[in-house]
Order: C-alpha cells, then sequence, then structure tokens
C-alpha cells in the first residue's frame, strides 16, 4: 500500500493534492478508498501528463527547426566565404589587368588610334571597296572594324585580296593604299597580345636589287633588276623567321 501511495505522490505534483492524500492515510482509511483515491488521482494526472507531453513535442519540434535553421546558416556562411574568396581572386586578377594595361598604355593607344582616322576614312572615302571586302572587314562601327581588322586570318586575307586586286588591275592607288595602311596597323595592334611583337611588317626600298627570297613581282615585272614600287609590305614572323607573306613589288630597273 505504501509503495502504491508514494506513486501516486510521485505522479502528482499540485502539492495541494499531495497532501490531501497524505491527510487521508493518517486518518485510517481503507484499502479500498486509497486505491480509489490511486485511481482518482490518476485519471486526474491524464490531461496534465498530455500537456507536459504536447510541450515536450513542441519544445523539441522548435529545436530541430533551430537547428535546421543553424544549418541552413552555416551553409551560406561557407557560401559566402566561397563568393568572398572569389571576388578577391577577381579583384586582384582585375588589379593586374589594370596595371598591365597602363604599362602598355601607350602601344595600346597609338595603333588603336590610328585605326579610328583609318576607319574614318575607310567610311567616307571606300564605300566601293567596302563592299568588296565586306567578308574581311566589317564596317557597321568602328568596334566591328577594329575586330575584324585585327585578327591574323583578316589580315592575311587582306594582303591576299589587295594582291588579287593589283594583279589584275582592278584597285585604285588610293584603295592600295588604304588596304596597305590597314594591314600594317591591323599587324601593330595584332602584336599587342605578344610579350614581343610576333609579326614585322617589311618595307622594301625603291631601288633595291630583287631578292626573291623576301619579295615577290608583279605582273608585267621583270625577271631580275631593281625594285621600282612596292605594292604591298611583306611580313615577317620575327620568331621563326619564315615569311608570311613576301614583299610584293615590280621590278625593272638597274638594282643597287
Amino acid at each position: 500500500m505504501k509503495k502504491q501511495i508514494a506513486k501516486v505522490l510521485e505522479l502528482l505534483e499540485v502539492p495541494e493534492v499531495q497532501q490531501r492524500i497524505i491527510e487521508i492515510v493518517n486518518q485510517g482509511t481503507s484499502q479500498v478508498e486509497i486505491e480509489a483515491v490511486t485511481v482518482l488521482a490518476s485519471h486526474s494526472l491524464h490531461p496534465h501528463i498530455e500537456q507536459l507531453q504536447q510541450q515536450l513535442l513542441t519544445k523539441e519540434n522548435e529545436l530541430e527547426q533551430l537547428k535546421s535553421e543553424m544549418r541552413a546558416k552555416d551553409t551560406e556562411q561557407l557560401r559566402l566565404k566561397s563568393e568572398i574568396i572569389q571576388m578577391k581572386k577577381q579583384e586582384e586578377s582585375d588589379r593586374e589587368a589594370r596595371r598591365r594595361l597602363e604599362e602598355n598604355n601607350i602601344e595600346l593607344g597609338q595603333p588603336f588610334n590610328k585605326l579610328r582616322l583609318i576607319y574614318k576614312q575607310w567610311l567616307n572615302d571606300s564605300p566601293s571597296l567596302q563592299n568588296r571586302v565586306g567578308n574581311i572587314i566589317k564596317s557597321g562601327s568602328f568596334e566591328h572594324f577594329v575586330v575584324s581588322s585585327v585578327q591574323y586570318d583578316s589580315l592575311l586575307g587582306l594582303w591576299d585580296f589587295a594582291q588579287g586586286e593589283i594583279q589584275s588591275a582592278k584597285m585604285t592607288e588610293a584603295d592600295r593604299a588604304l588596304l596597305t595602311r590597314i594591314i600594317e596597323e591591323g599587324m601593330n595592334a595584332y602584336n599587342i597580345i605578344y610579350e614581343q611583337p610576333l609579326f614585322q611588317i617589311y618595307h622594301v626600298a625603291v631601288g633595291n636589287s630583287f631578292d626573291e627570297d623576301t619579295m615577290s613581282r608583279a605582273g608585267g615585272s621583270k625577271p631580275s633588276g631593281a625594285v621600282n614600287a612596292l605594292l604591298l609590305p611583306g611580313i615577317l614572323n620575327v620568331r621563326t623567321g619564315k615569311w608570311i607573306r613576301k614583299s610584293f613589288v615590280t621590278v625593272g630597273g638597274t638594282g643597287k
């Protein structure tokens, strides 16, 4: 019986109820009455226990939510740290790019400024030539003009076009001179991407003896002799010593 009483007292947290049970026991209450009290006390505890269980479940859910939020914050923190690292790397890369740009400011400015002047002449003086080389040089804007005129393949294509037009006598002197300027300044701009210029524009002096290793003859030229005119400059790969395009000349005089 004492064990039952102790169990009831354990279950009950309300001091007044505990005191009342103790009084009933002390008054010599019978076994049946004590059991009845025990049953009643147990039933009276059910709502309280359920409430405590519900509160416990709520707290557990809240704790799980907090843990989930903490994991999400940890993930976000890692993402932000990664972004910061990438931003610092990009800033360092940008600083290095600006430094190199400042170092090469003179080299960058000169050929591109010259190309801008050439572009104005290109638009104003050569509508027919624009159409004939439209698949090589783009004229929609200065940016398009620059992008197309500083590409290696475009420059060689322009040189080949000019040679063909000269050979067939379809090109005016003004157009030949303009294309020559585009080839020369385009190649100068193209060389900027290398630490040391890779290609050299080669001009043959009028009066020099014809050299088949470095020159090619225009139609109507003599097999040998002095250079009468330089029609197109040569293009030399400085690194390999290979002539990408030999100087295109007319030959007919007495060589030096």
